[in-house]
């Protein structure tokens, strides 16, 4: 049970019928939670620390919001339209929106990242052209979208699709892009889960080899040259620790116990997702240290869901 209060420092506690539905001018926290009453968005205000929940960006089938800008003064959106499917910023502060259409079709946006104040990158999967015999093939893009112009490139490609956990995110310089992406092993076998770096100018810098991002997101970065990942071996069994991995060397180390997975970073505290208890009519957020423990209350709501995607702002530039 969640007594309804209007919280302003961890722990934040608030009922879904309190918060505003006015959007922030910029944000420090965006979620995305699933609850009975379909997907709902939520931002935190960085001035007051409150909560909202902008009638806007509601998610429908129609539009989604794919990430928060680093500075949180922006949301990347994506939308289908009867000609196909478009990528947009969205401004915070104005409410202004701009667009490009993208000239692929059947294109399945999964995540995506601001780069600046013109520019996204967006992973997605579209059909696999070059496989007429095998209409379920797919091909995995990661694409730079301007939308001031309306023009896109593709930055790297592959045969494949997605599983839950498929995420992309921009390194705190941004100079590369981390993206965990399922690829076809074989046709006995079935996907593999690769996390591949790539720069802005498409060149891949890593691919590795059975690994997930976590958390996903665009807090998964631990530095401008490591990642936490989470590591499987050749049997599919997740390995116990969450690896820092330097991208540039390869070299990992282990970081924390993988038994639970973090769905964002917050500076030097991990937020995870409480397992719902019988009875329990809320959903909770708490946080600890990344590499202990030093569990705290971080976030209650009064309304049963789960997080389906966390982004943090992770600058104020």
């Amino acid at each position: 049970m969640v007594c309804a209060m209007r919280s302003t420092s961890p722990p934040y506690v608030f009922a879904m019928g309190d918060m505003s539905l006015r959007a922030p001018s910029r944000a420090s926290l965006l979620l995305k939670v699933v609850t009975t009453d379909g997907e709902l968005l939520v931002l935190q205000d960085s001035a007051t620390g409150l909560f909202a929940r902008p009638s806007v960006l509601q998610p429908d089938r129609d539009m989604q919001v794919l990430a928060l800008s680093a500075d949180g003064a922006q949301v990347v959106l994506s939308a289908y339209t009867s000609d196909g499917t478009r990528v947009g910023l969205h401004d915070l502060a104005t409410g202004r929106e701009r667009w490009a259409d993208l000239p692929y079709s059947g294109w399945v946006p999964n995540g995506g990242a601001a780069v600046d104040g013109d520019t996204a990158v967006v992973l997605a999967y579209t059909d696999d052209e070059s496989k007429s015999d095998d209409p379920d093939a797919t091909v995995v893009m990661i694409s730079l979208v301007h939308v001031d112009s309306g023009r896109s490139e593709v930055l790297y490609s592959t045969p494949g699709g997605f599983r839950a956990e498929s995420t992309i995110a921009l390194s705190p310089d941004r100079t590369h892009l981390a993206a965990s992406i399922d690829t076809p092993l074989s046709a006995d076998n079935g996907p593999e889960s690769h996390t591949v770096i790539v720069n802005l100018g498409g060149a891949v810098i890593r691919d590795i080899v059975r690994s997930e991002m976590v958390p996903p997101g665009n807090t998964g970065w631990l530095s401008e040259t490591n990642l936490a990942c989470v590591r499987y071996d050749e049997n599919d069994v997740m390995e116990a620790h969450l690896a820092n991995v330097d991208v540039f060397s390869g070299r990992r180390q282990p970081l924390r116990s993988s038994a639970r997975r973090p769905i964002a970073r917050l500076d030097d505290r991990f937020l995870f997702q409480v397992g719902a208890q019988q009875g329990d009519l809320a959903t909770r957020l708490e946080s600890a240290a990344l590499e202990g423990d030093d569990w705290r209350p971080f976030l209650a709501f009064d309304r049963p869901g789960f997080i389906a995607h966390a982004d943090v702002a992770t600058s104020d530039v």
